[in-house]
């Protein structure tokens, strides 16, 4: 039955492409503790230095302040959080 359905293939097309697609949300925590560098590393802080200092050494601390890089393994999973970074 061929005459039953009759629609306009143009006009559906032309509203498919007017119509946006969502936008994917950047994940909140990771936007809050993860960095990109320009040359596309992932930079962070490292953890252990909020709570009992009194208990760790000066040079313990002295190293924790420096920033450090995520691993390639872990990268690709904090790229897919933070998509637009």
């Amino acid at each position: 039955m061929p005459g039953i359905y009759r629609f306009n293939i143009n006009k559906i097309f032309k509203e498919r492409i007017d119509v946006k697609m969502n936008k994917i949300k950047t994940h909140k925590s990771a936007e809050k503790r993860f960095s990109f560098t320009k040359t596309g590393k992932i930079k962070y802080m490292r953890q252990n230095r909020r709570h009992q200092v009194h208990l760790k050494d000066s040079k313990r601390m002295r190293h924790l302040k420096k920033g450090a890089y995520v691993s390639e393994a872990n990268a690709g999973a904090i790229k897919k959080l933070m998509p637009y970074a």
